[in-house]
């Protein structure tokens, strides 16, 4: 009997410890004080988030008790922090906080593949633990080129993978934020302006953002591989004349300007300058500045064409011929003989505005310490001398006969 009564004490006892054991456990066991989620409304883009790897995300908040299943171990979060794919950015939406000062954030991802709890710190807003901030777009000035050039698009239709409709804000950038438009087909010839430009993080890539004046509901975010410039249709041909201003500078730096009428010649030299004339009837058959007289002819489209056209840097014979020569003629193209001074385009002096269809005075400064002779053809010597344009430089280093040369270049002497 007693022994019976003592086996019943201990065996109580046990119990009681187990018990007070498991209840102690409990009451060190975190909980949640906060009365549960509480959503952020702080700012958004203070609110993306990636990932220190340092905590795995879980289906709820992990100390607290109850089974909690891993969403995303640590390892697969060192993979989606370094990802190149912005539908792997995060934002933190909500928040839950411990008995022990612990707070939890409830996030997702961009592409709502994943969501789940993650240790952020000790403080609201305030991100550490297992997340840091993330910066998901860059944003920035568009490019001079950018903002003078018309676009239109380059593949319009109704592809969701950043080049054919416009975005509230670059793909995949903003939690929820998607199309501005669905479909561009409609809008395919309208004239588009870039106002703004953003690089994504993750990808690199540059996005900008359009307005159109005919339908403002287009006007949003693209990738810039999405736009092509504009290209005026019309029989209106951009020509350049035969007169020019040209500039040059003295010893004290002095600048002078003046004019020449190449159908004339210089002065005394009796000679149109081949490579002028020959440069100005390429450009005035080019259709690359050909349009409709209403559009405005960008000036880097302009300038690359006369660069193209051989307008950009012009070598002026200024030794005299025997004759009386036609601009462009047989014999000036076979003659390459002479001196020649070198011409260089002065594109600050272009007007501001050019419509196609116009005709333009060109401005040049001239290059006022070197005269040039064309290298001869020949295939023996592996020439290293000559510049890119085929001449030989030669130093005038005699300020007499270097002002004489201005002089008769400029039409002076």
């Amino acid at each position: 009997m007693k022994s019976n009564l003592m086996s019943t004490l201990i065996m109580g006892s046990a119990v009681l410890g187990f018990t007070l054991a498991a209840e102690q456990i409990n009451a060190n066991a975190a909980k949640v004080t906060s009365n549960g989620f509480h959503a952020l409304n702080s700012n958004p883009n203070n609110r993306n988030v990636t990932f220190t790897g340092n905590n795995a995300v879980y289906n709820k908040p992990a100390t607290l008790s109850g089974k909690k299943e891993v969403v995303i171990s640590k390892a697969t979060l060192s993979i989606l922090a370094a990802s190149t794919n912005s539908k792997n950015n995060f934002r933190a939406y909500g928040y839950t906080k411990t008995n022990r000062g612990s707070i939890y954030y409830k996030v997702v991802s961009f592409d709502g593949q994943y969501r789940g709890w993650v240790y952020g710190g000790k403080a609201v807003n305030k991100f550490s633990g297992g997340l840091k901030p993330f910066t998901t777009t860059v944003f920035s000035n568009p490019s001079s080129t950018e903002s003078k050039q018309t676009y239109v698009f380059n593949n319009p239709g109704i592809q969701n993978d950043g080049t054919a409709v416009t975005y509230k804000s670059p793909m995949y950038t903003q939690y929820k934020i998607g199309r501005q438009v669905t479909d561009t087909t409609d809008f395919a010839n309208d004239k588009l302006k870039i106002t703004k430009a953003a690089t994504r993080t993750r990808e690199g890539d540059r996005w900008v953002y359009v307005t159109d004046s005919e339908h403002s509901e287009v006007n949003g975010w693209i990738n810039a591989k999405g736009l092509k410039a504009y290209k005026s249709t019309g029989v209106n041909q951009t020509t350049v004349s035969m007169v020019f201003n040209y500039s040059n500078y003295d010893v004290a730096g002095q600048k002078t300007t003046n004019f020449i009428s190449n159908t004339s010649g210089l002065s005394l030299l009796f000679n149109s300058n081949v490579n002028f004339t020959n440069a100005v009837n390429t450009f005035n058959r080019d259709t690359d500045v050909k349009g409709n007289k209403s559009d405005v002819l960008a000036k880097d489209d302009l300038v690359n064409t006369l660069t193209k056209d051989g307008l950009a840097s012009v070598y002026m014979k200024i030794t005299p011929t025997l004759i009386p020569r036609i601009g462009g003629g047989i014999l000036d193209n076979l003659d390459t003989t002479g001196l020649f001074m070198k011409f260089n385009l002065d594109t600050d002096a272009l007007p501001s505005v050019v419509h196609y269809g116009d005709n333009i005075r060109l401005s040049y400064t001239i290059e006022p310490s070197f005269i040039y002779v064309k290298a001869p053809e020949q295939s023996i010597i592996d020439d290293q001398t000559k510049n890119e344009d085929g001449y030989y430089s030669i130093v005038i280093s005699n300020d007499l006969i270097r002002e004489i040369i201005d002089l008769i270049a400029t039409n002076e002497f």
